[in-house]
């Protein structure tokens, strides 16, 4: 059955990480770093069997290629604790052949570069752990095709809407500048959402819609967590490439022991609630079975009270036969004196 994994993390300064090394190690590529000043080569990933770049309106079309796109990010982003990429990391459903799979993947970064980031992607195949690694811009692009501002300054407000004056603590009045002009407050708010919690629900969403529409019912995927779909199930914890690592190699991973108990105790739940479904159909169909008795009872007896009821005899008239006859014998003796008479009369006698 198909798994939901959607990760995301931040790639930075702060960090001491280089989104050109992060790129090239994802792409199983070798890319040379401006800034480093080296190349970063990860060819020998053989996992690594399709990347692609995504661009929004407005980015120059040399960004097509991953050196220059991720060596121009570093020289835009040059603050100590600069975010150079947002990372998403998805599970591609293992029923899913790499076509489909390819599909599904450039179909979902299609709206992530819709939204005016760069979008990087590269699906790795491993066996049993089939994942794409996302990596997108952190900003966007003007019309002219320069990298646009992650946030803005703009005037603070009170709850009337009115613009909000810096007063001087010694004067009490409001300031001016140099040039005598009045200085108000100002807040720095983002030009895009993409940092907000509720955006990240959405794309979370909008991966498992995504998948969704390649997957039968059977195998839908959902991106609520167990607790918010209502289950009893307990979540498994995340291995990652190092504790899989340390099973292949005969090692113990903690991690990797405590999803073996985790999911022991879920089979164990699915077994428990699986006989409670089962019993819960058993007690439905005895009451079916109990109300089709009544009914077969109920009809039952109006048969028997039918079949041993007599049938009301037919009040048939009193006839006297003999009468009848001399009454048709005198009609006959009338209608012959009548028919003799009709032949003697005189008018009737031809002259």
């Amino acid at each position: 059955m198909a798994i939901y994994h959607f990760r995301t993390q931040l790639i930075g300064r702060s960090q001491n990480r280089s989104a050109v090394a992060a790129a090239a190690y994802r792409s199983g590529s070798i890319l040379y770093d401006n800034e480093m000043q080296r190349n970063h080569d990860y060819r020998q990933k053989k996992e690594v069997i399709y990347s692609e770049i995504f661009l929004p309106e407005h980015a120059p079309e040399e960004f097509q290629d991953r050196a220059t796109l991720w060596n121009a990010v570093h020289e835009k982003e040059t603050a100590r604790d600069a975010r150079l990429a947002r990372e998403f990391c998805v599970a591609l459903p293992h029923e899913l052949p790499l076509p489909n799979s390819k599909l599904l993947i450039s179909d979902f970064c299609k709206t992530l570069a819709g939204e005016g980031m760069c979008v990087d992607v590269s699906i790795h195949w491993k066996e049993g752990n089939h994942h794409a690694h996302i990596m997108c811009t952190t900003r966007g692009f003007k019309e002219d095709g320069s990298w646009d501002s992650k946030e803005q300054k703009i005037y603070a407000k009170d709850e009337n809407g009115n613009r909000i004056p810096v007063i001087d603590k010694k004067t009490k009045k409001q300031k001016v500048d140099s040039r005598n002009r009045l200085q108000w407050q100002r807040v720095k708010v983002k030009c895009t959402n993409w940092d907000s919690r509720d955006k990240l629900l959405e794309w979370r969403e909008r991966w498992a819609d995504y998948c969704n529409g390649f997957l039968i019912k059977e195998n839908q995927i959902d991106h609520r967590s167990l607790k918010e779909q209502g289950s009893d199930y307990i979540p498994t914890l995340h291995e990652g490439y190092i504790a899989r690592q340390m099973q292949a190699d005969g090692k113990i991973s903690d991690v990797c022991e405590k999803n073996r108990k985790i999911k022991a105790l879920n089979q164990e739940l699915k077994s428990a609630l699986e006989l409670k479904e089962a019993l819960e159909k058993i007690m439905l169909l005895q009451k079916l079975k109990d109300i089709l008795q009544d009914l077969l009872e109920k009809k039952r007896t109006e048969q028997h009270t039918h079949s041993h009821t007599p049938a009301q005899a037919i009040n048939w008239a009193h006839r006297d036969f003999g009468a009848d006859i001399a009454s048709a014998r005198e009609r006959a003796q009338q209608s012959h004196k009548s028919t003799t008479k009709d032949q003697i009369n005189p008018n009737n006698i031809d002259r």
